[in-house]
């Protein structure tokens, strides 16, 4: 983002990735830990994700209530253009013998 057109873009990092470099949303995923700093929060979305008012404060109210400092929020958002008011959670994830994780729970 531009330096006038965003009020955080100081607070913003991101990691570019050519195509031809490409290999998969799990693997860009990952590559977030070449960008951490010491942040108290870290937010990874899909481009196709869609807020609701009061996101914020409703996403840290989920985390306390996981009651673990380290707890992990993680879903599925909804197809694009798919009209469902439901959340799923995943509260578990499997991996496959290469190390990646197998689709929602």
């Amino acid at each position: 983002p531009e330096k006038g057109s965003c009020p955080r873009v100081d607070q913003i990092r991101k990691l570019a990735v050519h195509d031809y470099g490409a290999r998969g949303p799990v693997y860009a995923r990952s590559m977030v830990r070449k960008i951490l700093g010491n942040e108290e929060f870290c937010l990874q979305i899909d481009a196709h994700s869609e807020f609701v008012d009061g996101w914020d404060d409703k996403l840290k109210h989920e985390w306390a209530a996981a009651g673990n400092e380290f707890g992990i929020i993680s879903t599925v958002p909804p197809a694009v253009g798919e009209d469902d008011n439901t959340v799923p959670r995943q509260c578990a994830v499997q991996f496959q013998e290469i190390g990646t994780p197998v689709g929602p729970l």
